[in-house]
Parts: C-alpha cells; sequence; structure tokens
C-alpha cells in the first residue's frame, strides 16, 4: 500500500489537522456546557414562576372581591377611573386589587403575565397626574429586584438591581406598575412564544397570536386586565398588537422616552442604530380620554434622562 513520505509537510499537515479537531471538540463541549447551564436557568424560572403564581393566588383569595365589585371598576374608561382615583372615591388600592384579580384571570386564558408584582405605595408619588393608577409594563423594563430576560435565557442572570428610568418616572408621576407582561424571545418577532413563558393567546381569540413584540401588554389590555400598559416598539412592536388586539398603541418619536437601564438587547439595537422606543397601549384614546397619555409623555424633566433634548 502507498503511504505518503513522511515529510515536514505531513507533519504540519497532522498537527493543524489534530489542532482543529481539538478546537472542534472543545467548542462542541461549551456549546454543550452553555446549553445545559440555559436549560438550567430555564427550569429554574419557570418552577419560580409557578411557585410565585401560586402564591399569587393565594393572596387573591386573601383579599377577595366579588365579581362585581372588580367589574365596576375594571369597566370604567381612563378618565372615569382617574377622576375617581382623585376625588377619592376609588382608592389606589381598591383599584389595584381590582385590576389584579381581573389581570390574574385574564392571564389564565391568555398566558400573558410574566410576573404578578406587589407595589410598594410608598415608592409612589399618589399625588401625581396618575393618582394611583394601575399599569403594566413589558418584560423588558427593569424593576428593582425582579428579573428581566426578554425571553432569553441568557439574560436569567439574577434580579435588576436598580429600576428602569422609565419606571421611576411612571412611581413619580403617580402610576402603579403592578404587572410585568410576556414577550418573544429577543423581542425580535410578530409572534408571542418564548422558550421559558410558552406562548401568549390573544383574548379576542384563543386560537390565534396576539402578534408581537409587546405581545402580553395587548393580551391583557385587550382582555380587560389593565387599563393602560408600557411596551417598545422598533418595527411596529406595539402598534401591531395593539391592532390585533383592538387597542390604541402609540409609538414615539425615537429617544423621547428614556431606554437608559434597559437590558443590554436594546443598547445593542441601538448600537447598529436601529433606534428602539419606548411607549403606551391603552383601551381607548378618543380625545376625552387621553388624560393618562399626557401625563406619562410630558413632565420631561421629572428624572434626568428621561428624554433627550
Amino acid at each position: 500500500m502507498f503511504q505518503f513520505p513522511a515529510t515536514k509537510w505531513n507533519k504540519g499537515i497532522w498537527i493543524v489537522g489534530s489542532l482543529g479537531l481539538a478546537y472542534l471538540l472543545s467548542k462542541a463541549v461549551n456549546d454543550m456546557m452553555k446549553r445545559r447551564k440555559w436549560a438550567d436557568r430555564r427550569a429554574r424560572k419557570k418552577a419560580e414562576k409557578i411557585a410565585a403564581k401560586a402564591e399569587f393566588a393565594q393572596y387573591l383569595r386573601e383579599n377577595s372581591m366579588t365579581p362585581e365589585e372588580v367589574e365596576q371598576i375594571v369597566s370604567k374608561s381612563f378618565s372615569q377611573l382617574l377622576f375617581a382615583l382623585k376625588n377619592g372615591e376609588i382608592t389606589p388600592a381598591r383599584a389595584l386589587l381590582a385590576y389584579q384579580h381581573k389581570a390574574f384571570a385574564v392571564d389564565e386564558r391568555c398566558n400573558c403575565v410574566v410576573e404578578f408584582l406587589y407595589p410598594d405605595f410608598e415608592l409612589i408619588n399618589l399625588s401625581g397626574p396618575l393618582a394611583g393608577m394601575p399599569v403594566s409594563v413589558k418584560d423588558n423594563y427593569r424593576v428593582k429586584g425582579h428579573e428581566s430576560y426578554a425571553g432569553m435565557s441568557h439574560f436569567l442572570t439574577g434580579p435588576s438591581k436598580d429600576d428602569a428610568v422609565m419606571i421611576s418616572v411612571l412611581y413619580s408621576l403617580g402610576a402603579v406598575p403592578f404587572v410585568r407582561t410576556n414577550v418573544p424571545q429577543a423581542m425580535l418577532s410578530i409572534l408571542s412564544w418564548n422558550p421559558i413563558d410558552g406562548v401568549t393567546l390573544n383574548p379576542l381569540a384563543l386560537d390565534r397570536s396576539p402578534g408581537g413584540s409587546s405581545s402580553g401588554e395587548a393580551a391583557l389590555i385587550g382582555g380587560g386586565g389593565s387599563i393602560l400598559g408600557f411596551g417598545t416598539d422598533l418595527g411596529g412592536s406595539i402598534r401591531l398588537p395593539a391592532a390585533m388586539c383592538n387597542i390604541v398603541g402609540f409609538k414615539p418619536t425615537p429617544t423621547r422616552i428614556s431606554c437608559d437601564q434597559a437590558p443590554e438587547l436594546l443598547k445593542a439595537l441601538d448600537y447598529f442604530q436601529l433606534i428602539t422606543t419606548e411607549g403606551p397601549s391603552r383601551r381607548d384614546c378618543t380625545l376625552t380620554r387621553c388624560d393618562g397619555l399626557r401625563a406619562s409623555m410630558t413632565l420631561r424633566a421629572t428624572q434626568d434622562g428621561f428624554s433627550q433634548p
């Protein structure tokens, strides 16, 4: 049998081949370890979510409201509820509890909520223009003490150490963020699935998608579980799901609302000059019902970084 002579060229080829094989094996092992780490993170988060929702269900049982009491509050338009909050007809705590009950019911149908929050009213300026109005926020908004991960295992690294600027501004305006809502993986899809939280359904037709990437926001608001919500919009991520869930979605001018302290994913998009903006979704938007939109879009000087000149 013919054999190549053992020359320095053959040895060089053998060395290069061995190094290449070693690299491929190392990469395969590293990828396997990453996948295992991400799988462990997903399993941990799923278990935490199940426990947290069970705990929240118990909280609602201990703080019960009749369906009629819930409906009496959640059926109000934004301007009606805001007026009731400002004149003391309804307390912020009562409005919050009603929307917690309603949001929990909508989530059971649509799987739109990532996490139910227990707001601390001491952090909120209840004398602000929103006067204790319950609001929902998309998962990518950092809330201190809670994990924001944009549907990605990579970002399951523990609770945020601070609030996003937008959350701080909402507190100062008198808004009460009470739920964080679901998104598709990486928030770069018009669909509504991620491997951690599963699929979000359209409240108007459970066999259809609510769109994305503000999937949970649109589903929750469309189902009546929130009266005002905040998402993000790059190429339709607020407007598309709003249209698909029969609500109003609004994309402000880029940089009008701060993305400071947003997840690294949004910073990467900004780096590639794909400007993301953050804005509200509403069930209604008539001329007499835009108080909350105006209040949440004004007061630029509330906090540094909220709006760039």
